[in-house]
């Protein structure tokens, strides 16, 4: 469900390639950011769809070694982490490479709440809530993870719609319909017109944005949406 990459460096068209054909079968891709200190580019945590993560110390500041800028999705604690080292060991270390797994095990467990069902509209679900669920930071795109936030999206709050544009569509056309509103992370159905669509019919693009094509079926006059 979830691939920890605590590693970096410059763009490999065969990795990308398999990470493409991983995160397209529904996993998580998580990969860190680097230690250069500085905005430079790395991969695969540059991927767009790959989570890249920086290192945080206990103040939520930079580490300044990590590497930041808007490139990098969120950060994590990095500095003075305790792990498991060589010849059974155990050892206190720093960088992105400690960061990287915080993030993995924060999705590994937002993955499991939804049954651990695996497939791209999941995953997508999972990254969002690691982000959109992120304490503001500065130096990286989203912020600081946040599970606990993360995981009251996915299970607390019931989804509630504001707005549902465009209001007038043809709907033997079809046509693109947006539905505003709130905790639309982890919605599994979307009831529109009485024809139900399920995931990948409909794109959960954050906490407050659903969109889908209008079901050709769609009677004239009102159509209820529920989701």
């Amino acid at each position: 469900l979830v691939i920890s990459m605590s590693f970096s460096g410059g763009i490999s068209s065969a990795i990308q390639s398999a990470l493409n054909s991983a995160y397209n079968a529904g996993m998580v891709l998580v990969a860190a950011a680097g230690n250069h200190g500085t905005t430079q580019i790395q991969y695969p945590a540059g991927h767009s769809f790959v989570i890249g993560v920086g290192a945080s110390t206990t103040t939520d500041a930079r580490a300044n070694f990590s590497a930041y800028g808007s490139w990098v999705s969120v950060a994590a604690p990095g500095v003075n982490i305790l792990s498991t080292y060589k010849n059974k060991g155990y050892a206190f270390a720093d960088g992105t490479s400690m960061a990287c797994p915080h993030v993995a095990g924060c999705a590994a467990i937002l993955y499991s709440m939804m049954g651990g069902q695996r497939n791209k509209a999941n995953s997508d679900i999972v990254r969002n809530a690691l982000q959109d669920s992120a304490k503001s930071l500065t130096w990286v795109q989203y912020g600081r993870v946040d599970l606990s936030a993360a995981m009251d999206l996915l299970q607390n709050d019931p989804p509630t719609i504001t707005s549902i544009s465009p209001t007038n569509v043809q709907a033997l056309l079809g046509g693109t319909i947006t539905v505003n509103g709130t905790h639309f992370l982890g919605t599994t159905q979307v009831n529109s017109g009485g024809t139900i669509l399920t995931p990948p019919d409909f794109t959960i693009v954050s906490d407050n944005v659903i969109t889908y094509s209008a079901p050709m079926g769609t009677a004239l006059g009102q159509t209820a949406v529920n989701v």
